[in-house]
């Protein structure tokens, strides 16, 4: 494997170490069944992609840019000149790419019930399409690869990176347009029957709004910047804080890592006119009804009957209660229960403290709510009884988020329909999109 090179150090984009630093995977998932070694310029399936940038990575795959060499339709008409590879681990279930499969072939007509109001809804629009699939068999396993169009960053990256003009804040249009197109997004996919299971700000990208299919390898560079590597022993030795290790890279391993754009560069290829939103990483989803393990959804966005592990619970009622986690979040930028490191105990006892206390928590969750010593980390001295009324004061007066009358009357709604701790009270996905139509009537 050769090195591409390393010195692109973009002088236009400020606090660039914070930015860069975060985004290496772990050098040790590099392993038999773990994830597969890629070098810039490799070529995949046949020599059809050749890869020329990686964008992200997870608990079950990393995702590379890659030049489509055969140049196909992604399935909207736009040429697909550049996608993205999403290179599972060889012990990655590739459910994921046939469920992405039957969302996109089910005709729009047959979405939904006609009394939801829902006809214009379709689901291609919101979800990110598959181009292609194919194998790799490599040292470390058989990896199932699934090609997609290539969208931009995520709404966490961009919310996270201070090198984006206005210390990346999104503007109050693009978040309110976004809150909408995620209620969107969930009735077409629940009228499918599917539920995503982990919606959070890091699995929703920004679509690009320019085209850049037409353009050659360089040109992306001249846009996204040249890779920037990092040899894997010095990953291994210092980035993780890993035991030193033999000056030998084996088999299992590339001979380095690669840091994805800056999300400042990606932004600005999303940002040129008003940006649609994409749900990706479908690794969690399931079909209702729901059958097997329970799935591994981010905590801050997971309902309490999957932090209670109550699998008879699990409805497509948790995609709502992460609606209104990730809504809460994109508007007023803040946690509507915070708590995410501490005991799991300690973190539920704030939810049930903040939307009612005990006596407002449905009878066959209170077993479960015992054992996970909710009752106990409730009953801590000094803690009270969270009050949204003071929350929602906060941040009024915090000068950074500075929420306005109208975002709050939106967000007191959806606390108030979307995060029930019963799931059989809390507001279908449908009506929380008519909640917030109803208070942003101009999106």
């Amino acid at each position: 494997m050769s090195m591409p090179d390393s010195s692109d150090t973009p002088a236009d984009d400020v606090f660039v170490p914070r930015e860069v630093n975060r985004s290496l995977e772990d050098p040790a998932r590099y392993q038999p069944g773990g994830y597969h070694p890629i070098a810039i310029d490799d070529e995949l399936h046949d020599g059809r992609y050749r890869v020329i940038h990686r964008i992200s990575h997870g608990a079950y795959s990393t995702v590379w840019m890659a030049m489509d060499q055969r140049h196909q339709s992604d399935g909207r008409g736009a040429y697909a000149g550049h996608v993205a590879v999403k290179i599972g681990t060889a012990r990655y279930d590739d459910r994921e790419a046939s469920l992405l499969r039957r969302l996109h072939d089910t005709p729009k007509s047959h979405l939904c019930d006609r009394d939801l109001a829902t006809a214009d809804l379709d689901v291609s629009r919101f979800v990110v399409a598959v181009l292609d699939e194919f194998d790799i068999h490599g040292p470390n396993g058989t990896h199932h690869c699934v090609v997609t169009e290539l969208l931009g960053p995520t709404i966490a990256a961009v919310m996270d990176c201070s090198a984006i003009q206005g210390w990346g804040r999104l503007p109050r249009d693009i978040v309110r347009r976004t809150a909408v197109q995620c209620a969107e997004a969930l009735v077409s996919l629940h009228c499918q029957g599917i539920v995503h299971a982990d919606l959070h700000p890091r699995n929703i990208a920004f679509a690009l709004t320019v085209d850049i299919h037409a353009w050659s390898v360089e040109e992306v560079y001249e846009a996204l910047g040249h890779p920037i590597t990092v040899s894997m022993q010095e990953a291994l030795e210092g980035a993780f804080g890993a035991a030193p290790q033999s000056s030998e890279i084996s088999a299992h391993q590339p001979q380095y890592l690669v840091h994805p754009p800056l999300v400042s560069r990606f932004w600005a290829l999303c940002s040129s006119s008003p940006s649609n939103i994409r749900l990706i990483d479908f690794t969690e989803s399931f079909a209702v009804p729901f059958m097997g393990r329970l799935p591994g959804t981010a905590r801050n966005v997971a309902a309490p009957e999957l932090l209670l592990r109550l699998p008879s619970e699990v409805t497509p009622a948790i995609d709502v209660w992460a609606l209104g986690c990730v809504i809460f979040r994109v508007v007023s930028e803040d946690s509507p229960f915070g708590g995410l490191n501490g005991p799991l105990g300690d973190y539920l006892a704030t939810i049930m403290l903040s939307l009612g206390g005990e006596t407002s928590m449905p009878d066959r969750f209170m077993d479960a709510f015992r054992e996970c010593g909710t009752m106990t980390w409730a009953q801590y001295p000094g803690r009270e009884e969270s009050n949204w009324d003071e929350k929602f004061t906060r941040l009024r007066e915090d000068p950074v988020t500075a929420l306005g009358q109208e975002d709050e009357s939106v967000l007191r709604k959806v606390v108030g329909a979307a995060l029930l701790v019963d799931p059989r009270e809390r507001a279908s996905a449908a009506e929380i999109l008519a909640l917030l139509l109803q208070g942003w009537p101009n999106i």
